[in-house]
């Protein structure tokens, strides 16, 4: 080439050296930009200026193979110093000829519009030439890199190159994909201790933070470029730790509770219960923002709903003896229907709960409720505002709401499903209790016997057998043994027991044992402690060729005394109401029929609300209600309207008597 090139070339080869010298073989600050060697070069031979580049035998002057072999490796090659990039095109000194000058700019101009690709790693130790001598002695310059080791692939560059370019892709998307305000939560939980372990992930939080921050202040995208390919390192992978994936979780709208949850099955033993609950400082606070500027502070207060409280309007029915509170008009006293009288089950109507509501309701002088065992968890108490000018709280337009028992409406039956235990079978056995208590349900036939130690026998099957072992037991358990049709049920006596294998509680104590054969239901209730491997005989059945028989358990349910009321009796009610969602004609969720009972008083405190009541605007502080419906308990007092609550999406049925123009009792069919 001409001689006019070598101090071009050598410009060029001397800033590739400098590049070298400055990244001392750090392998952090050169790299490669994202074109590729063809379009590098075609761009370097069409940057001469017209006449410039002329004919040389077959091929323009400048198409030479040593100068493309270099171009097409080294020539994207950049170093990267504070957020601009430096390529080997830039230092063209005074006095190289102004061709040169104008192809250095063009080639300079493109590197830099390109985006990094990798770490600079390449397969050869040298590409190009200084110099070469042709046979006839003529001496052309050229492009020249020696390139150091640490650069060459052969000394493990591909892997160097594969995990640089991940270390980068996840550092970006640590930064740009976990969301701010899941790194303050998850940080707020650290300080408060909410977290399981929490403190060994602290470095990895404050880490992601000092990035984000820094990643934001930058101007540009090549800023914020250069910014991830300098910073990444296999300590940035925040992403793919285990703190990562509870800030993806937080990142993609996850629950927090179920978040947390996911995050601890990873890392925390399988007996792990949190001692704290999942609410930050943050949440609170902007709890508190929400409910201050829609003022409804007030109506967070709760107590029992009293009689003078409800509007005649929003009740379905009302005893005489109470009437005169709300209207100022009696209906003549009448006297309460003696108890323990169970009624038969013959001669009874089957009505509707609306047609009882429309058509029975509006005749009736007095209304009685046959009060099962079953409806032990149906009962409630009917919920009003401190303040009675308060602004509504819930999605509907009145300041009421209620509360079951237990904060929960299950029945043993529903207990058992949720717990994945059959209750279709022709016959079943259940037993439920109300602490961390191991109790042990078994039945037996003589010879054979179904429980914990053999879960199938004669036919029949135990398939739920909670609060085992040591782990976190629940205090709400049942266990299960089902025949799953009638061919299974085989002749024989079958006692039925209870064995405490371990004594846990001192509170809450007792048990209930449910009995369905055929859809027939019985019951036994042991309200008494269970002392430590006692066993607890609860009855028999008997299969033979007349049919089955249960002897030990009381048909129906066994009664059981409950907020004053005795169960398995006729008890005279106060009032009929629906739910107050549903009233002064509104309709805002599924609708419940309230019987509230004479002289029924829930002699604990309450649930003042629910997460599923609250107006929507309400909705993104829910984990902060959710504890505030905990804490703020109604105080418990013995004037309140309290009694049964029946959900019209349950089916259900509910025998009432009713004295008025007819005397009646009827099946009321939910």
């Amino acid at each position: 080439m001409m001689s006019e090139f070598a101090p071009f070339s050598q410009a060029v080869t001397a800033a590739f050296n400098t590049m070298v010298a400055k990244d001392n073989g750090a392998k952090m600050n050169l790299f490669i930009v994202d074109i590729t060697g063809d379009e590098l070069y075609a761009h370097y031979l069409a940057s001469f200026p017209e006449g410039t580049n002329k004919m040389f035998r077959e091929r323009t002057e400048h198409d030479c193979s040593c100068c493309r072999n270099f171009i097409k490796n080294i020539g994207n090659v950049v170093y990267v110093k504070g957020d601009e990039l430096r390529t080997v095109w830039d230092s063209v000194p005074e006095g190289v000829a102004s061709e040169y000058k104008i192809v250095a700019n063009a080639m300079s101009e493109l590197v830099k519009s390109k985006a990094i690709k990798s770490p600079f790693f390449v397969g050869e130790p040298s590409y190009g030439a200084v110099v070469t001598r042709t046979d006839t002695g003529e001496t052309w310059n050229h492009f020249f890199a020696s390139v150091p080791k640490i650069y060459q692939f052969k000394n493990n560059g591909s892997n160097v190159v594969g995990m640089r370019n991940d270390d980068v892709a996840i550092l970006k998307r640590s930064i740009t994909e976990l969301t701010d305000a899941s790194v303050d939560i998850v940080a707020e939980l650290i300080a408060q201790g909410s977290l399981y372990r929490g403190d060994e992930h602290k470095h990895h939080i404050k880490t992601l933070v000092t990035l984000k921050n820094a990643y934001n202040k930058l101007k540009t995208d090549r800023a914020r470029e250069v910014y991830l390919w300098t910073t990444a390192t296999p300590s940035t992978r925040i992403r793919n730790t285990v703190i990562g994936s509870l800030l993806i979780d937080l990142s993609d709208g996850d629950d927090l509770e179920r978040a947390v949850a996911s995050f601890e099955a990873k890392v925390a033993p399988a007996n792990y219960k949190r001692p704290t609950a999942l609410v930050t400082q943050k949440m609170i606070d902007e709890a508190k923002k929400t409910v201050d500027s829609l003022g409804i502070e007030d109506a967070l207060q709760r107590r029992y709903a009293v009689q003078e409280d409800i509007s005649i309007n929003d009740i379905l029915f009302v005893d005489g003896a109470v009437t005169p509170k709300l209207l100022g008009g009696a209906f003549d006293s009448v006297k309460p229907t003696k108890a323990g009288v169970v009624p038969e089950l013959k001669n009874i109507d089957n009505i509707s709960i609306d047609d009882f509501i429309n058509n029975v309701l509006p005749k009736a002088d007095v209304v009685e409720l046959f009060v099962k065992t079953a409806m032990a968890n149906s009962f409630v108490s009917l919920v009003a505002p401190v303040h009675a000018e308060a602004s509504p709280l819930f999605k509907w337009d009145n300041g009421f709401s209620w509360s079951y028992d237990g904060e929960v409406t299950d029945s043993i039956k529903e207990r058992v499903k949720r717990a994945g235990g059959k209750v279709d079978g022709a016959m079943r056995v259940s037993l439920s209790w109300h602490n961390g208590d191991d109790l042990d349900l078994s039945v037996t036939n003589g010879r054979e016997r179904v429980y914990f130690g053999t879960r199938q026998a004669f036919g029949a099957t135990l398939d739920v057998d909670m609060n085992v072992g040591t782990g976190t037991n629940s205090v709400d358990p049942v266990e299960n043994i089902v025949w799953s049709n009638q061919a299974s049920i085989k002749k024989g006596v079958y006692d039925i027991e209870v064995h405490s294998w371990s004594k846990r509680s001192n509170s809450n104590v007792g048990f209930e044992i449910e009995v369905d054969v055929l859809g027939k239901m019985f019951s036994f209730a042991h309200p008494k402690a269970v002392s430590e491997k006692a066993r607890i005989k609860v009855g028999t059945i008997t299969v033979d060729s007349s049919g089955i028989t249960v002897k030990g358990l009381v048909e129906g349910s066994a009664t059981i005394d409950k907020w004053n009321i005795k169960t398995e009796e006729w008890v005279k009610v106060d009032m009929v109401m629906r739910s107050p969602n549903f009233w002064g004609g509104k309709q805002v969720g599924n609708q419940h029929v309230f019987f509230m009972l004479k002289d029924c008083v829930n002699p604990e405190g309450t649930r003042g609300f629910y997460n599923e009541f609250l107006r929507d605007d309400l909705t993104a502080h829910r984990k902060v209600f959710e504890l505030l419906g905990g804490s703020l308990k109604v105080p418990a007092n013995d004037n309140q309207l309290s009694g049964v609550g029946i959900s019209t999406t349950k089916k259900e049925e509910v025998l009432i008597r009713v004295k008025g123009s007819i005397n009646r009792v009827l099946n009321v069919v939910f």
